[in-house]
């Protein structure tokens, strides 16, 4: 079965993850404090900016687990391959195979085109999570994804108004139509 995990060091993100996932079998919430970089997953999620920069927040400590430069290096080759503007669009994905801890993969997951730009109120959650429920099921090699707040830190997107969106966006591709057209189980 694939499944997603959610892990935030917010105890509000976790709390309403909690309550709001609590009847879809494919949702695992770790309790808050759970070490991500321990979590046994083919996948971590980044929600990272669009030309793959990761100098700070989050995407800063994923990159501490590489030598210095390796993850953006890696990542920002991938982007270039397949997007000629050099620009990873808020609402797609993109799997690179690159050894972080546990994972297999890092889904590059961009949140926000500029690093640091402020996106509360608006539906980036819904759509970069729609995204990510969408490589997880055409992805034969990622059965299990890691994901965290996405935009909740300097997006500035509240942890109700994320797990909202995110929940929203599970259903519409796990539990409604995507999921019946690709014939997934």
């Amino acid at each position: 079965m694939k499944t997603i995990l959610i892990c935030d060091l917010h105890k509000d993100f976790i709390d309403r993850a909690v309550e709001t996932f609590k009847d879809r079998p494919y949702v695992k919430v770790m309790p808050v404090g759970t070490d991500i970089f321990k979590i046994e997953a083919d996948a971590i999620v980044s929600p990272a900016n669009s030309s793959g920069y990761y100098r700070g927040g989050f995407d800063g400590i994923l990159a501490s687990k590489l030598p210095w430069g390796e993850l953006e290096r890696v990542v920002r080759e991938e982007i270039f391959k397949k997007y000629p503007d050099r620009i990873l669009p808020v609402g797609k994905v993109l799997s690179v195979k690159v050894p972080i801890c546990n994972y297999k993969y890092l889904i590059v997951a961009p949140t926000m085109v500029r690093p640091a730009t402020d996106i509360s109120g608006t539906t980036v959650p819904y759509i970069v999570m729609q995204a990510i429920c969408m490589e997880l099921l055409t992805n034969p090699e990622i059965n299990s994804v890691v994901v965290m707040g996405l935009g909740t830190g300097v997006g500035g997107i509240s942890s109700a108004d994320c797990i909202d969106q995110m929940d929203i966006a599970m259903f519409d591709v796990m539990d409604e139509g995507f999921k019946e057209i690709l014939h997934c189980d």
